[in-house]
């Protein structure tokens, strides 16, 4: 049986693996003709199972964490560097609204608390072990795993002559299938810019702000600030002083002392948002899927969805997948 996964983002790469550890005897091939580092999932930095602006358990939380740990354990296989480290993570409550939604998380779960003060005086959810993700090397890695258990990467894109060759065909193409989905989906552009870390910088935990996060890289060389969530945008590509007008303003808030002379780069992505804020999966035809929309939360659940897919798939199920809203 003839398989081709489009798309080595986090979502394809993950459904390579497990699908092709089910059903050893396929013929799996994955298409992408784009490097590492030009893929929305490059941007991915943080796992936990609190996403979203009130902090509330995911569901099927816990379950994914584990899955999207178990993955990174694999490819860390396959590194000569380290791809994640647990850090610590602290969420400011900069609206009464949220801070009440904060202070109800801190409430309901025992590994998260509430601060009353912090260093940048306003009180903020604190959350002791996150896992910090170099989502680029983690991609890297996570090819050369697929590659291990035989899986073909074709550095190539895929076209539709070539549906006829292949027996089954999971798109997993982030904003590029938007048009493959049943319900509506909206994209979403994210932009980040790296900044060179200051000697004097002693922060070494994560902080989200309201539209902001201040992440300290792994090898603690620079800082990654974003994002700027554009719902309308003409193009995909970074735009520099666009990233610096929506974030420099909201920066300098808490870091007053930074300089723009700090910036050393700009990253951009695009996500694909289902309403109900989950991966969809969905079947297009006999045999055309598309894995894809798992916007914010994709490090979360690509693992756990696409062992989900993966088993549906080698048993041949007809049916498709409902996941909870």
């Amino acid at each position: 049986m003839k398989i081709a996964v489009i798309g080595a983002g986090l979502s394809g790469l993950a459904l390579a693996w497990h699908y092709k550890s089910l059903s050893k005897e396929i013929e799996l091939t994955l298409f992408d003709p784009e490097v590492v580092d030009e893929r929305t999932s490059a941007l991915a930095h943080l796992l936990y199972p609190y996403v979203g602006i009130k902090s509330k358990l995911n569901p099927n939380g816990k379950l994914a964490l584990e899955k999207s740990t178990e993955l990174l354990n694999i490819a860390s296989r396959f590194s000569t560097s380290p791809i994640y480290k647990k850090t610590s993570l602290l969420k400011l409550g900069t609206f009464q609204r949220q801070i009440k939604d904060l202070k109800k998380a801190a409430n309901n779960y025992d590994n998260l608390s509430w601060r009353e003060k912090t260093s940048f005086n306003m009180g903020g959810l604190w959350l002791d072990e996150i896992i910090q993700v170099d989502a680029q090397r983690y991609l890297e890695a996570l090819e050369k795993a697929v590659s291990s258990l035989g899986v073909h990467i074709q550095k190539a894109r895929f076209t539709q002559e070539m549906e006829k060759d292949f027996d089954q065909i999971i798109y997993c193409t982030g904003h590029h299938a938007k048009d493959l989905s049943k319900e509506p989906l909206s994209r979403m552009k994210g932009q980040g810019l790296i900044l060179k870390r200051p000697d004097s910088f002693e922060q070494n935990y994560c902080l989200i702000a309201h539209q902001l996060h201040m992440i300290p890289s792994i090898d603690k060389k620079t800082l990654y600030v974003g994002n700027t969530f554009e719902k309308e945008f003409e193009c995909a590509k970074p735009n520099l002083e666009k990233a610096i007008s929506l974030l420099w303003p909201k920066l300098i808030q808490f870091y007053p002392d930074f300089t723009q002379d700090l910036i050393i780069g700009v990253k951009a992505g695009v996500r694909l948002n289902a309403s109900t804020r989950l991966p969809v999966i969905s079947k297009v035809n006999e045999k055309v899927w598309h894995y894809g929309a798992l916007g914010s939360k994709g490090l979360l659940y690509h693992s756990f969805y696409a062992e989900k897919l993966a088993r549906a798939l080698k048993e041949n199920s007809n049916e498709e997948m409902m996941l909870e809203p």
